[in-house]
């Protein structure tokens, strides 16, 4: 895993019986890319999803293009609860 590497991230938020899943990915070359995380929670929280969102951007240093994308579905996703805990996390820094 090379940390000059463009990465992205996504979410997949569950609801009701569904579960959320995030994986980020590692652009190689044009043509290669490589899955560097991928994990699904059952029944978690919505603060414990946004904690994990928050721990994976600054674990994987995504670039303010993969970190909007994340927060934009943070909020869109959890709403207005995600909203204050990303602000939360961003003040914290």
């Amino acid at each position: 895993m090379s940390n000059n590497r463009e990465r992205q991230g996504g979410i997949v938020p569950g609801f009701a019986n569904s579960k959320t899943a995030f994986t980020i990915i590692e652009h190689v070359d044009e043509n290669v890319i490589h899955v560097i995380y991928s994990k699904q929670f059952e029944n978690s929280s919505t603060e414990k999803m946004v904690s994990h969102t928050w721990n994976l951007i600054k674990q994987f240093k995504l670039n303010d293009k993969a970190t909007s994308f994340f927060l934009f579905f943070i909020f869109y996703f959890f709403g207005f609860l995600g909203l204050v805990i990303v602000i939360i996390c961003l003040l914290s820094l």
